[in-house]
């Protein structure tokens, strides 16, 4: 009898939710879910990846020292020039009293390509100072309309025999502290009148300590 109670109370169970079925379909309300298992992310690879990442090209135009074999050339642009030798960034502000980077690297020439006739340094202090191998020194396009320091420039510059120094422009110089201090074997320096003139106002003490060079107004 027990049995038989159980049977007919799941029957009748199974009745209403038959009923309730039909009733959510003829609503409209029929419900299905999608029992397909989802698809586990797939962690990114390189291979996966698409390389996306360019290398940064320097496009500022800025003062660089390029050092060939002995001979050190000044650039202002905005070239790479690391395939054509040692690459040196330019101050434009000078350097403190260890000289710049290519003091010691012992180059014997130098000039600055006509690129720098747009530079504008504000100091030249320590530039060339310590460079005691360099026997000539070519600043024909060094641009210093707007240099207030000179000092120290060429000091201790122990090999050049002689300087031309005729295209600077020392409106705007202030000092010229040991400017040419132990350039020892400094024979002569060509100026013009300006610059003559400038030294003698400015603060050039010591300008020409332990050089021995005859100042020429060229």
């Amino acid at each position: 009898m027990r049995n038989f109670r159980q049977t007919i109370k799941m029957m009748a169970m199974a009745l209403v939710m038959g009923i309730a079925f039909c009733s959510c379909n003829a609503a409209g309300g029929s419900y299905s879910y999608d029992t397909t298992p989802s698809k586990a992310a797939v962690p990114a690879t390189a291979d996966h990846v698409q390389e996306t990442e360019v290398k940064a090209v320097n496009t500022e135009v800025r003062a660089q020292a390029v050092l060939r074999g002995t001979h050190l050339t000044f650039y202002y642009d905005n070239k790479d020039h690391n395939t054509e030798g040692t690459v040196y960034e330019v101050s434009s502000k000078g350097y403190g009293v260890k000289g710049a980077p290519w003091a010691r690297t012992g180059f014997i020439t130098a000039s600055f390509d006509s690129s720098c006739q747009e530079w504008n340094p504000t100091s030249m202090i320590f530039f060339f100072s310590g460079c005691t191998k360099a026997v000539s020194i070519d600043c024909t396009n060094l641009n210093t309309a707007s240099v207030i320091d000179m000092s120290c420039m060429f000091q201790k510059c122990r090999s050049l025999s002689s300087l031309d120094l005729t295209g600077f422009d020392t409106t705007n110089v202030i000092e010229m502290y040991r400017m040419f201090n132990e350039c020892g074997v400094l024979n002569s320096i060509t100026v013009n009148s300006a610059f003559i003139q400038k030294a003698s106002e400015t603060g050039s003490y010591e300008m020409y300590r332990l050089c021995p060079a005859q100042i020429i107004n060229g």
